[in-house]
C-alpha cells in the first residue's frame, strides 16, 4: 500500500493505525459515499494548509492528499484549542468524518471533512468503554 493513499478506519483514538484502507481511482467514489453515509471516523495525514480567497471571503483549510482525492478540513471545524497553531495538525494522523463530497470530476475529487464531529464520536464511544472503579 502506498502510504499517501492509506487512511485508517477505527474507533479507538485519534491517530490509531488500525484497519488501514487504501484509496485508489477504482474505489474512491464508493468508499467516500459509504463513509459519508455512515459518518465513519477515518484518520488521515494532513499535509499542508491552503488559503482560498473569493471576493469577500478568505477561508483556510488543512489538506490531506490521498492521490485519488483530496480532503479539505476547514479550520473552523478542526477543533483547535485557543491559540493553537493549525500547522500542529500537519504530518499527523487526524480524525475526521466526511461532510460533503464532490468526486464527479476525476481530476479534482474533493471531500470536505470535520474533525469536531470525529472527536465527539470518539469521545462518546470511548466513554462507554470506561468501567467503574
Amino acid at each position: 500500500m502506498d502510504a499517501a493513499n492509506v487512511v485508517y478506519v477505527n474507533l479507538q483514538a485519534e491517530g490509531a493505525r488500525i484497519s488501514p484502507e487504501e484509496i485508489n481511482e477504482q474505489n474512491v467514489e464508493f468508499v467516500a459515499r459509504f463513509w459519508k453515509n455512515g459518518q465513519t471516523v477515518v484518520h488521515v495525514n494532513m499535509l499542508s494548509m491552503e488559503t482560498v480567497r473569493t471576493k469577500e471571503i478568505v477561508k483556510k483549510f488543512l489538506v490531506a492528499d490521498l492521490g485519488a482525492a483530496k480532503m479539505y478540513l476547514p479550520l473552523e471545524k478542526a477543533a483547535l484549542q485557543p491559540n493553537q497553531d493549525p500547522m500542529t495538525l500537519t504530518n499527523h494522523l487526524v480524525s475526521v468524518v466526511i461532510e460533503t463530497i464532490d468526486i464527479k470530476d476525476e481530476g479534482n475529487r474533493v471531500m470536505f471533512v470535520n474533525r469536531e464531529k470525529a472527536l465527539d464520536t470518539l469521545r462518546k464511544i470511548n466513554s462507554k468503554r470506561l468501567k467503574p472503579g
